[in-house]
């Protein structure tokens, strides 16, 4: 896990320069599978707000990971219940309020579904094609394939 971690920390400190060095801390340990979701923290050193790190474990010992939203600029992971369709990802939360947040950051980032997509151990009902990578037809191309360039061994 000090692996991922290590690699988190790094990838994250790259990405977002502004927010400077931290701390990532995984919620697993040890040997991570094939095809496992770990959702992970990242602490920045100097105190500012950063959301959940979400970890989509692939094969091979590859994984992606995406940001989960921070402070409430849009809905998080946890407000979508289970047993959706992609079609349901890529809009707000059940239930939610009309205009709650803006409509480019009400719904779930691909990387977001992915994991979701793991978390329900991959049903077919969100690969059509079974090729293991969910949500591809929904989804805009780049975003989807943004976030498979994105994976990395460790």
């Amino acid at each position: 896990m000090d692996d991922l971690e290590q690699a988190l920390v790094a990838e994250i400190e790259a990405r977002f320069p502004e927010v400077g060095s931290g701390v990532a801390r995984c919620g697993v340990s040890g040997e991570l599978a094939d095809w496992q979701p770990v959702l992970c923290s990242f602490v920045p050193d100097n105190p500012v707000e950063f959301g959940g790190v979400y970890v989509s474990t692939l094969d091979g010992g590859r994984y992606a990971w995406a940001l989960g939203v921070c402070c409430d600029a849009g809905p998080s992971l946890e407000e979508y219940p289970a047993g959706l369709f992609c079609r349901d990802l890529a809009e707000p939360p059940p239930g939610t309020e009309p205009g709650r947040w803006h409509p480019e950051d009400d719904h779930l980032s691909y990387g977001l579904a992915m994991f979701y997509w793991l978390t329900e151990n991959r049903p077919d009902r969100m690969d059509a094609d079974l090729n293991g990578r969910p949500c591809e037809t929904i989804y805009p191309t780049d975003e989807v394939t943004t976030f498979w360039d994105s994976a990395r061994t460790l």
